[in-house]
Parts: structure tokens; C-alpha cells; sequence
């Protein structure tokens, strides 16, 4: 053996040399691969990172409560956070969440220019993802994972997911993913070189001291290839920390500047309130507001915002605090009476301006609340501007009153209950029992809605409702109703009722999760929709529309509270319904007025004859049910049949 391997020497060096070559190009590759995941790594956390703060927990409670991400805002951040990866050089950025079936679901994700372009693998809101054990994992954790080889419908991988929980509870994970093939060209790039090196040593191999002199010299040209790739990761790192230091910076003006007039916002507003102490505070409102929306359209309405807070802001430094609300503010210098000479002549001022929609002057009136001295706050200068809307006055200066404070504090509190029950899932539905006086069967249900407090307390609708509608809960509360409802009786016989409002007909978001709910639980030929009589008719063309949708489903319609509106039979024919509710107000005394017993009779004939069936209201005790079922009325409703309960 010892004489084979001295014959045969040279080939025995040239193999070894291979292997030691070969080994060295194995372990440059691994070393050359570590490094470079480990820089990988850190720029997709940065990149998760600032998503978290660019796309914020709002945006995820919003699209988990109400699924309202219409096509367009979701498209908008599509492009967003397609530029922001392009910007981190990391492939895709994404948002996920489990919905009630562990189903993986995109609620946003970046995308390349092609797939924008052509739409090919371009994922939209609310898509489903294929099932990924390491995504999971994230979400039962609740720790970052990493993914060494992704490898889905878009690609391979190296991907990491962090997981988060907004304030509201709700879950979600960041993906980020960068291109596993980028990585294993760069490693083997870097491996190559190496073994090249050595092989072209090999090669050149003739007296051994030039052989030691060519290795260190190749040696040195590797390790400056290392150095200089060391480098170019260190520089593409402080690139990436300087990115989203800018997208920070950038995120804090977004939090002090209103998007689309540009001025200072409420945020703002509260911050300086703090840091400098002031003198006086007026709110201004735009009065009618809403009809420049309805009428001309949310595009007009905002160029008149834009032109009004321009104008307002050359006038006097202004914060937009709220949709057509904005605030000035008074240091100590000025006197009361000379704020009230500067906001009448801003009064006389805007009443004069044109303002201008597709060339048309539009005349504006504001109404001003003032809250001075020791009172200058925002809720006292809200209470001022209300009250100056009841009085129908242009500018109204707050003075203590405390049942006003009261009333104002106490709407406060229901505005925070509502919240809460919202975000704890306290919004709850009892269900009133209808039957036939027939056969006496109960074969429906009305859905009433309740609100259940921290303390277990039950208040009713009467109590909540209407004030939810000025706090913006009130389609959270429909959507919550519509839900439960069509869940509860997706496995019973019987038709079930909701009540509708004007406010959630007119509203798109919740006509389409009210189509697509009765769609997913397959109640549509079961429930039954009630409106009031005379929203009804003032909004005739809107509410037909709706009528014509969901009858087309085979859902069907009641007019609700009939013979206390606008009492047009006429009307009523032309919405196409199904049962007419006979308000309580000439049920409850039906024994014993003539008056009401008459007033019903000519309903009930009425009905009759365009073959729509009715319903009795506050049916409450044996006197009021035999003479309802004496004029001919279909069904009875009331405590006399049945309170309202959970089923």
C-alpha cells in the first residue's frame, strides 16, 4: 500500500487536492449562505415591521368586524405595499388571518409589476392561501417562525411570520418572503468564485513555493470578494433602516395631518392643546353638509371640504377635527369679545364666498359653537355648536349648564357601552314569538336587538340606537343583528323578521353582507325584512331598489309601524310588499277605541284585496287578541303571545 501511494504520488496529491478543493468550495457555499440569510432575515423583519406600522391594527379590526374593504382600497394597498417591497428589495409582503373555519385568508398582499399588470396570481381581499403548517404555527404561538423553503403557488422562499393581535383581539400574521433562489445564486456564486481560485491554484501548480505564493494571493482576492460582499450587505441593511426611519417619520405626519385637506387633524389639535394652554376654542360646522354629498356626489363633497378649509385656514390657522368640523383656536391675548367680532365676520365672510362644484356657486352657512376661559375644551365647544344648531343660530357661546353637561356626559358613557359591546361581542338578539290566529302555531319570529353592559345588564334599543347612528356603530350593531339572526335559524323551520333602517339601506357595505349572509346560511326564502312606513316612502327609489335585490333571493318584505306615517295606500302598492305590521298605537286599545277598530278594519280590507297579509302589533292581553282575530288580522304579536327571549 505505502509503495502504491509513493508510485503513485502525484495522483494521489491531485485527488486529495480536489477533495480538500471541493470541501473548501462546500464549506464557502454554507458559510457564504449563512451570512447572507442572515441579512435576508433582518431586512424581511424590517420590512414586517414597518408593514405593521404602515398598514396599522385598524385597518385589520375593520376588515374582520364589518368586511368593508371595498375593490378600490383594497387595490390601493395592493400598490402600497407592492412599492414598499419593491423599496425593502423583499419579493412579497402580506397580511393573514384564520377565519372561523381555520381557512388561511389574504386580507392585503404586495404584488409583483406583472401580476398588477395582467392580473395572472394577483391576490385580492379575503382570497384563501393554501394550508401552511409553519403560518399556523404563528398563529398558535403567538412567536415568530421561519420558513426555510416556501415553496407555493408564486415561487420558493425563505420566508418569516410574525404574528400580532390588535387592541380589539383581533389575530393576524406578516409574511414576508424572499426569493430562496436569489439566495442560492448568491452562495453558490460566492462558492464558485472560491473553487475556482483554488482549481486555477491546482493548475498552476509547478515549484511548490509558487504554489504557496499563488494560493495566498488568490487567498487575499477571496477574502476582499467576502469583505467587499460583508459590505454591500451592511450598506442594503442601513438602505432598509433608513427606509422605514423615512416610512416612520412619514407615518407620524400622517398621524397630525388630515389626508385630504392637509390640515392639521384632532390628533394635532389635542397635542398642542396640551403644550400650550389656551384661551378659547370654536368648532364650525358645515351646515346641510349632507345634502351637498347626496346631491352632487362624495368627489364634490370633497372639493368643498378642500376649498372651505383653504379658505377657513387663510383666514385663521385651522384644524379639520372631524368630517365637516373644524376647530381654531385663541391664545390669551385676545378677548372675548374680539373673538366674537373675528367669528362673525368669518360667518359674514363664508356665507359670501363662492364656493364651486363643475362651475356651479354653492352657498355655504356654518354654524359656530365658542367655549372661552375656563371652559375652552372641545366637548364644551361641541355642546356650544349643538346647541346653536337646535336654536338655529349661526354662533352660540358656551355657559355652564348642567343638564346639559349631564345629557352630553351620559351620551359619552352610552357611546363607550356601544363600543365595548361591539368589541366584546355584546351585542345580543332576542326573538318575539308571531303566531296565526288560525291555528295559534308560532311560524315566525321578530329579531330584536339588545346590548349587553360589563356588568351583565340588558339595555334596549329604545336606549342605544339612536345614538349609535351619530357614532358611526350603528352598521357594526345591523351587521352583528343580521349575523346572529340568519345563524340562529339556519337550522330552524321557521321565517324570522330584521328590522331595517333607512341608514342601512343606503349604506352599500351593509346591503352586501346582508345579500351575502342570507346567501351563506341559506335563510333568503325565510326571512323577512321590515321597514318603516315612512322611511319607506321618503326614500322610495332607494328602498325599491333594495326590495327588488332581496325579493329576487326570495327574502320578503313587511312595512313596519303601519298607520302612523304617511298613511298613502298608494305608495305602499308601488313597493311590492309581502305583510304590513299594524302599529301598536291602534292595537294596544283596539277593545275598547271605535275609533282604532275602525282605522284597522279599513287596513285590513285593504290588504286584503292587493292579497298581503298582516300582522298585529302589541297584542297584550285575551280582549285585544279576540277582536284582532274578529277583524281578520293574520297573525298576533305581542306579550299577550309571547315576550321576546334567546332561542
Amino acid at each position: 500500500m505505502f509503495q502504491f501511494l509513493h508510485k503513485n504520488r502525484i495522483i494521489v496529491s491531485l485527488v486529495f487536492s480536489l477533495f480538500v478543493i471541493f470541501g473548501y468550495g462546500f464549506l464557502s457555499y454554507e458559510n457564504k449562505k449563512t451570512a447572507i440569510l442572515k441579512s435576508v432575515d433582518e431586512r424581511l423583519i424590517a420590512a414586517a415591521i414597518a408593514t405593521e406600522v404602515i398598514i396599522g391594527d385598524s385597518f385589520v379590526d375593520r376588515a374582520r368586524t364589518s368586511n368593508a374593504i371595498s375593490p378600490n382600497e383594497d387595490m390601493k394597498n395592493i400598490r402600497s405595499l407592492s412599492k414598499f417591497a419593491k423599496a425593502s428589495d423583499v419579493k412579497y409582503i402580506y397580511l393573514l388571518v384564520l377565519d372561523e373555519n381555520r381557512t388561511l385568508r389574504f386580507l392585503s398582499s404586495s404584488a409583483t409589476d406583472e401580476e398588477i399588470a395582467t392580473g395572472n396570481k394577483l391576490t385580492r381581499y379575503y382570497d384563501d392561501y393554501e394550508f401552511n403548517t409553519h403560518i399556523l404555527q404563528a398563529f398558535q404561538t403567538k412567536q415568530v417562525v421561519y420558513e426555510d423553503a416556501n415553496q407555493d403557488s408564486w415561487g420558493n422562499f425563505r420566508s418569516i411570520y410574525i404574528p400580532h393581535t390588535t387592541l380589539k383581539g383581533h389575530d393576524y400574521v406578516i409574511g414576508t418572503d424572499f426569493d430562496f433562489a436569489v439566495i442560492q445564486s448568491l452562495s453558490f456564486e460566492a462558492a464558485v468564485q472560491e473553487v475556482i481560485g483554488a482549481m486555477l491554484i491546482l493548475l498552476s501548480l509547478s515549484p511548490i513555493l509558487y504554489l504557496l505564493k499563488m494560493f495566498k494571493k488568490d487567498n487575499t482576492i477571496l477574502q476582499a470578494q467576502i469583505d467587499e460582499a460583508t459590505h454591500e450587505l451592511k450598506e442594503i441593511n442601513n438602505i432598509l433602516q433608513e427606509q422605514v426611519s423615512d416610512k416612520t417619520l412619514e407615518l407620524v405626519e400622517q398621524f397630525y395631518r388630515d389626508s385630504l385637506t392637509h390640515l392639521p387633524n384632532r390628533n394635532k389639535l389635542n397635542d398642542d392643546i396640551q403644550h400650550e394652554p389656551i384661551n378659547a376654542i370654536a368648532i364650525i360646522n358645515i351646515d346641510d353638509f349632507k345634502e351637498i354629498n347626496d346631491f352632487f356626489g362624495i368627489k364634490a363633497g370633497d372639493s368643498i371640504l378642500i376649498q372651505f378649509s383653504n379658505f377657513l385656514n387663510s383666514y385663521h390657522p385651522t384644524y379639520r377635527v372631524d368630517g365637516d368640523e373644524f376647530a381654531l383656536i385663541y391664545d390669551h391675548l385676545i378677548t372675548l369679545e374680539e373673538i366674537k367680532h373675528h367669528l362673525e365676520t368669518l360667518i359674514t365672510k363664508i356665507e359670501n364666498e363662492p364656493f364651486i362644484i363643475d362651475d356651479q356657486n354653492i352657498s355655504i352657512r356654518p354654524t359656530i359653537g365658542l367655549a372661552y376661559g375656563n371652559n375652552a375644551n372641545l366637548i364644551s365647544a361641541d355642546i356650544a355648536m349643538h346647541q346653536a344648531k337646535e336654536r338655529k343660530i349661526p354662533l352660540n357661546i358656551f355657559t355652564e349648564d348642567e343638564q346639559i353637561k349631564i345629557t352630553f356626559q351620559n351620551n359619552i358613557t352610552m357611546a363607550n357601552t356601544i363600543k365595548y359591546a361591539i368589541n366584546n361581542e355584546n351585542i345580543i338578539c332576542h326573538y318575539q314569538p308571531i303566531t296565526t290566529f288560525e291555528t295559534h302555531e308560532i311560524i315566525k319570529y321578530e329579531t330584536l336587538v339588545r346590548l349587553k353592559t360589563k356588568d351583565n345588564q340588558i339595555i334596549y334599543p329604545n336606549d342605544f340606537l339612536k345614538l349609535s347612528q351619530k357614532t358611526k356603530h350603528y352598521p357594526e350593531i345591523t351587521k352583528s343583528v343580521v349575523k346572529q339572526s340568519c345563524e340562529t335559524f339556519t337550522n330552524r323551520s321557521e321565517s324570522f323578521s330584521i328590522n331595517l333602517s333607512i341608514s342601512d339601506i343606503v349604506t352599500p357595505s351593509t346591503v352586501s353582507f346582508i345579500l351575502n349572509t342570507i346567501q351563506r346560511t341559506q335563510t333568503a326564502n325565510r326571512v323577512i325584512f321590515e321597514i318603516l312606513e315612512s322611511e319607506g316612502i321618503e326614500n322610495f327609489d332607494v328602498v325599491s331598489h333594495f326590495i327588488e335585490q332581496v325579493k329576487l333571493m326570495g327574502a320578503k318584505i313587511a312595512i313596519d309601524d303601519f298607520g302612523t306615517g304617511y298613511s298613502s295606500f298608494e305608495n305602499i302598492l308601488k313597493l311590492n310588499i309581502d305583510y304590513i305590521k299594524i302599529d301598536g298605537s291602534l292595537i294596544k286599545n283596539i277593545d275598547t277605541e271605535k275609533k282604532h277598530a275602525i282605522v284597522v278594519e279599513t287596513i285590513v280590507d285593504f290588504a286584503k284585496k292587493i292579497h298581503v297579509q298582516t300582522v298585529a302589533e302589541y297584542v297584550c292581553n285575551e280582549s285585544v287578541y279576540t277582536k284582532c282575530k274578529e277583524l281578520g288580522i293574520d297573525y298576533a304579536q305581542g306579550f299577550y303571545i309571547g315576550k321576546p327571549a334567546k332561542l
